[in-house]
């Protein structure tokens, strides 16, 4: 502005002075002196706005100097708490088959990881003698045979006594009864395959000398598997058959979803607990008989519960409470809830009172913030 004085008052000098000037003269001053009020009225204009956008700015930093906190609304919802239950993979068709008689090991048909259909030979022991017996008593039995039936045809014809007839028929009946009885003794030093499935091992050699009740063969079906679980009694109750749990194998890093087929209706007294069946409905040549496997079941669920991460629940003496922020006018202040919580789960806690729909929990800076502090929503 001073040099737009000097400039207006040198114009008037000039003017006062210069009586001899020409009107072109004059009229190229007066352009000259628009062009620099011009100049000055832009810088003018640029130093305004600078004026304008600091106080703006610094009415900004004054509101940034609230602490900013970030909200989480409060909504009723699903709230499930779940359970670990260590157990094992179990089958029903895990078989250990023994000798029931001993005897050397003369024939071995199969061998480990092969499969096998039931009622398939596995092993024979040596049954020689059962065998020499048989053939002997089948030698007898022909001749009591050919007895019977003669005796049969000429008592039809009233010949002879009806007790040659009656000790020729008993004599047969009772050799067939000790053949059977030998067939059968003779059978139990065949080991076949009780279902079908595959052969898990082969617990002898060739030569070797069985003991009655000795191991011999284990035939695995993995067809039907289950998972076994003690469960400890605290928990009665809680679940039911059909519920669905997820299970997870440690070695296998890896989860499947199944349901409870059973549950057990004593107590153990040795470990106050009672049995969970699971069954698993997979394919997975990974899973084993005696895999180590965790089920995990849920034991509470509210379908319109209020649960907030558990990281917002601070402590003081016996009293728990959460940050919220509660809007007045045009901003908000924050403020404290008393909660009476129950569970937890992944991380989330049940509310039982408290909180309620609608509710601004502070889910970030509530560490940082008091009752009554105006606090900034991010």
């Amino acid at each position: 502005m001073k040099k737009f004085a000097l400039i207006l008052s040198a114009t008037l000098f000039l003017v006062a002075c210069g009586g001899t000037e020409t009107l072109q003269e004059l009229e190229k001053q007066e352009a000259d002196i628009q062009a620099e009020i011009k100049k000055l009225n832009d810088s003018l204009t640029n130093v305004q706005a600078r004026i304008t956008a600091f106080k703006e700015n610094s009415d900004s930093n004054k509101t940034e100097s609230y602490p900013q906190v970030r909200l989480l609304t409060v909504t009723p919802g699903e709230f499930m708490h779940t359970v670990d239950i260590q157990g094992v993979i179990n089958t029903d068709n895990n078989i250990t088959l023994s000798a029931e008689n001993g005897g050397k090991v003369m024939r071995v048909y199969v061998k480990e990881g092969q499969n096998v259909v039931k009622g398939q030979r596995l092993v024979d022991l040596d049954g020689s003698v059962i065998e020499s017996n048989l053939a002997e008593l089948r030698t007898r039995m022909s001749l009591a045979k050919q007895t019977y039936e003669k005796q049969q045809r000429l008592w039809e014809k009233q010949i002879g006594t009806e007790m040659q007839y009656l000790q020729a028929k008993n004599n047969y009946e009772a050799l067939k009864n000790q053949e059977a009885t030998l067939s059968t003794q003779l059978d139990k030093f065949q080991l076949r395959a009780p279902v079908n499935g595959v052969v898990d091992a082969v617990m002898v050699n060739l030569g070797e000398v069985t003991a009655p009740g000795m191991p011999v063969v284990r035939v695995v079906n993995l067809n039907d598997l289950e998972v076994v679980a003690d469960v400890s009694e605290k928990y009665v109750g809680a679940f039911k058959t059909g519920d669905k749990v997820e299970v997870y194998f440690p070695a296998l890093k890896d989860t499947l979803s199944a349901k409870i087929t059973a549950i057990g209706q004593v107590i153990n007294t040795n470990n106050r607990t009672f049995t969970m069946h699971v069954a698993i409905e997979s394919k997975d040549t990974r899973l084993k008989p005696n895999l180590l496997a965790i089920i995990q079941a849920t034991d509470f669920r509210d379908a319109k519960g209020i649960s907030v991460p558990s990281n917002l629940v601070q402590t003081m003496g016996n009293e728990k409470f959460i940050m919220v922020a509660v809007q007045q006018d045009t901003v908000f202040k924050a403020d404290k809830r008393n909660v009476v919580t129950g569970l937890s789960s992944h991380g989330t806690i049940y509310v039982l009172s408290g909180l309620q729909d609608g509710d601004q929990v502070i889910t970030e800076g509530h560490l940082n913030v008091e009752v009554g502090d105006i606090v900034q929503p991010k």
